[in-house]
């Protein structure tokens, strides 16, 4: 089970008896599904996040984040010099402008040599195009009919895929396949499938 509190509960089904909870933050829990021969569950929040955690322990093993614009911020860039001013005052806006220039130029690579740093597991996979949360999740595993055993006539691998129904009525597609601080981008996409959003997807 799971709520509108940010917590989902296990249960056995002899009884019912309580087994244990998994929280999720505050964020309202959309949709749940299970992840077939791993022993794993995913959930959607309305923050636009998902998470897989484990079922037997409840240790988060992967986040997925949609994607978030943000503008690119730039020091500010001192205002061109009015008419009349002499010489020397252009010259000295110039070089605060080149002081401003290398300064951003070296934040940026202390950006880069951040995120190029090895990442931890939990670190979320940015889902390009997932603009919106997503109201239903649904995990599936497709035979990879190029991965065929020479020995034998079933597929030696599988693709593993989650289906994202959004609140706006787009339905998505990705690849499980991505490493924690990576971006997917959707295998499928189907804008406004439908006009409200959708509830769950089979």
């Amino acid at each position: 089970t799971f709520s509108r509190d940010g917590t989902a509960k296990v249960w056995h089904g002899n009884g019912p008896a309580y087994e244990r909870t998994f929280h999720m933050g505050t964020a309202w829990i959309s949709d749940a599904c299970w992840l077939r021969n791993q022993s794993k569950m995913m959930f959607s929040c309305m923050d636009r996040n998902l998470y897989v955690c484990e079922a037997t322990s409840g240790e988060l093993r992967r986040t997925y984040t949609g994607q978030k614009y943000r503008a690119e911020l730039r020091p500010a860039v001192a205002p061109m010099m009015g008419k009349g001013k002499k010489r020397g005052g252009l010259d000295d806006a110039a070089a605060r402008r080149g002081e401003e220039d290398e300064a951003f130029q070296n934040f940026k690579r202390e950006i880069k040599r951040f995120h190029n740093q090895e990442q931890s597991r939990t670190d979320p996979i940015i889902l390009k195009g997932m603009e919106d949360s997503a109201t239903a999740v649904q995990y599936c595993d497709l035979a990879d009919n190029h991965g065929l055993d020479s020995h034998h006539s079933h597929p030696s691998h599988y693709k593993e895929l989650m289906v994202l129904g959004l609140r706006s009525g787009t339905l998505l597609a990705y690849s499980m396949a991505g490493q924690p601080g990576t971006s997917l981008m959707p295998l499928t996409t189907t804008n406004n499938l439908h006009n409200g959003p959708i509830v769950r997807a089979l």
